[in-house]
């Protein structure tokens, strides 16, 4: 699964992929998501916002930045399930809409 491939490894620097584009995953054909490590010192008081606030997934609806990058820190193994479900829903929703485009014959 080459999806899984990409995914996986993130979780070992504890990041999680973003889009900037809000919602707009692949407007013009290209990748638009980057990543994010929360390791990082800036996400310690990050309490209003979720890993990607466009974003629908169980971790985002329910935890902060600063949790999840606590959790990273403490390296709690729910950080890389948490981090997983995240990733994995970015990636599916990325592939989706390629998926569409290229059906719709766009790309």
């Amino acid at each position: 699964m080459r999806i899984a491939s990409h995914v996986f490894p993130l979780l070992s620097h504890g990041s999680a992929l973003v889009n900037p584009f809000h919602g707009d995953v692949c407007a013009d054909g290209q990748k638009h998501t980057h990543q994010i490590s929360l390791r990082k010192g800036k996400y310690r008081r990050d309490f209003d916002q979720p890993i990607d606030a466009n974003c629908t997934c169980s971790t985002c609806q329910q935890y902060s930045r600063a949790y999840v990058h606590h959790l990273v820190k403490a390296q709690e193994f729910v950080a890389g399930t948490f981090l997983t479900v995240h990733n994995m829903h970015v990636m599916n929703t990325y592939m989706s809409c390629l998926r569409e485009r290229i059906y719709a014959n766009d790309i």
